[in-house]
């Protein structure tokens, strides 16, 4: 008897994984290498916690200098997708906790712009889609400040406020007075994240900005929070009794990190720092200090397990949104801003696709040789 196609892979995949049989390769080697979607998952500390307002932000040139080396044709952030807060203010009051967590702005800024725009979530979809194409159509250089003022209004109203802000920031400042082009609440709510320290804005819109992207991508999902939100207190209160919880405070790789992240502001060395955290080693170092510490510690209630599998679940859907975003777009070239924690995750999940290949952070971000600089500035 001939068992179903997905019931013979699933068993093939099982095999694989107790060590039966090699597993079946996915990737396709006979797509030339030029041909492939390059996919840079950048780690990095969260650096509103690190840049407060006196940092000079010029400590950044560096690492934005090696990104636009690397030139992604798109650029995904860790901030949740709007079809997702959509999904949760329909489902409310079932995720207003996760709402007020993770998008206290959805309500009221959102809202509010889908007011403004006389539009629904869907209508602002397709008018938004439409509009941002066609600005990557155009080969106009400059975009109509009333053009740019309502891209951002529409991407406020798909709960989008990144890209929003994106658009509101390429108009020109002179244009922004008045509240002629947006209602002054969306405004002024795009002008504070503007001010914001966050990897999001400092590295990915000032990138954006420097490639003449139209927009960013939002990539992050919060399937574990509500786990965290109802029971994060007892997998705590039983963690601390446990002999791995001094072992995690007490370990070299956590002491080192925050000696390095403090000497990376003080040098003005954030490459270095992101050098680091893009590497192998430190990949290997984290999943085993901050990851594998679930499966040591056997807590009773079995919480350690559950957070583990959901943190896993977590970065296969962030990865399921990255491969979506690059192929709704046809982008072969993507960075990922993200925090550190995600990457050896992302890197082992997307490196199994038939045509990714995942872009050596040491390459990307190796500073270049005096010589070069000498030669770029005859």
């Amino acid at each position: 008897m001939h068992l179903p196609l997905a019931i013979a892979l699933n068993l093939a995949f099982a095999a694989a994984a107790l060590g039966l049989e090699p597993a079946v390769p996915l990737s396709c080697d006979t797509l030339p290498r030029a041909e492939r979607t390059q996919i840079l998952v950048l780690a990095g500390p969260h650096l509103e916690s690190m840049l407060d307002q006196q940092v000079d932000l010029g400590l950044l040139d560096p690492l934005l200098a090696a990104l636009e080396r690397f030139a992604p044709d798109l650029i995904a952030i860790e901030r949740l997708p709007g079809e997702t807060v959509d999904a949760w203010l329909q489902a409310s009051p079932r995720y207003d906790a996760m709402l007020n967590s993770f998008a206290p702005k959805a309500r009221r800024v959102g809202g509010a712009a889908q007011k403004a725009a006389g539009l629904t979530y869907q209508e602002a979809l397709t008018e938004g889609e439409n509009l941002i194409q066609s600005m990557m159509r155009s080969k106009e250089a400059v975009v109509e400040s009333s053009l740019r003022a309502r891209a951002a209004l529409l991407l406020a109203a798909l709960h989008d406020f990144t890209s929003a802000a994106l658009q509101w920031s390429l108009v020109p400042e002179s244009a922004r007075g008045g509240h002629t082009l947006l209602p002054p609440e969306i405004a002024s709510e795009l002008q504070e994240l503007l001010a914001t320290r966050a990897e999001y804005v400092t590295i990915g819109l000032t990138l954006a900005r420097r490639l003449g992207h139209q927009r960013v991508f939002p990539i992050d999902d919060q399937c574990d929070a509500q786990f965290q939100l109802e029971h994060g207190g007892q997998l705590m209160k039983e963690l601390q009794e446990t002999p791995e919880f001094k072992r995690l405070n007490d370990s070299p790789f956590l002491k080192d990190l925050r000696g390095r992240m403090g000497q990376a502001v003080q040098k003005r060395d954030l490459l270095g720092l992101y050098r680091l955290m893009n590497s192998q080693a430190y990949g290997s170092d984290d999943v085993e200090t901050q990851w594998h510490i679930w499966h040591r510690t056997n807590l009773p209630s079995g919480l350690d397990r559950r957070r583990a599998a959901l943190w896993e679940e977590r970065n296969l859907r962030i990865a399921a949104n990255i491969r979506r975003a690059a192929a709704s777009q046809g982008a072969r070239r993507i960075l990922v801003i993200i925090g550190a924690s995600h990457k050896a995750f992302l890197d082992a999940y997307l490196r199994q696709m038939m045509d990714v290949e995942i872009v050596d952070g040491d390459t990307v971000l190796e500073a270049p040789s005096p010589r070069r600089r000498n030669d770029k500035g005859k």
